[in-house]
């Protein structure tokens, strides 16, 4: 299992961005992916990076537990979508998870990726 580390604090004590943290665990060729905290556009290479990563490896079956995400913006919406033309492009897919919170099942309505449960 890997878990991101969150951002550095500044002196002020501030942190830089917005915290996601991202726990991964694989089983076979499926790769389980809980996303927690924030994701926009000061920590969605950090998402890309650990999704591709495993599709890279010819891991397709990605699966996002989106349960305990409570923002997510057109950044981290655009790696999620490019994950998952990847992932059908190796006869896999990536699969959103979970009850999401309010604002985060707005943006993906109002974008037109369903609920949970859902293939991006």
């Amino acid at each position: 299992m890997l878990a991101q580390p969150a951002p550095r604090p500044t002196p002020a004590g501030n942190p830089i961005g917005t915290t996601v943290v991202i726990t991964i665990s694989v089983v076979g060729d499926q790769v389980n992916v809980v996303l927690t905290g924030e994701i926009d556009a000061t920590n969605a290479d950090r998402l890309r990076t650990a999704l591709f990563t495993h599709l890279d490896d010819g891991r397709a079956q990605v699966v996002l537990d989106i349960s305990a995400l409570t923002f997510i913006d057109c950044s981290g919406l655009a790696v999620i979508r490019k994950a998952a033309a990847y992932a059908e492009a190796l006869g896999g897919s990536v699969r959103l998870t979970g009850e999401p919170h309010p604002r985060v099942h707005r943006i993906l309505r109002l974008t037109g990726i369903a609920g949970s449960e859902t293939t991006v």
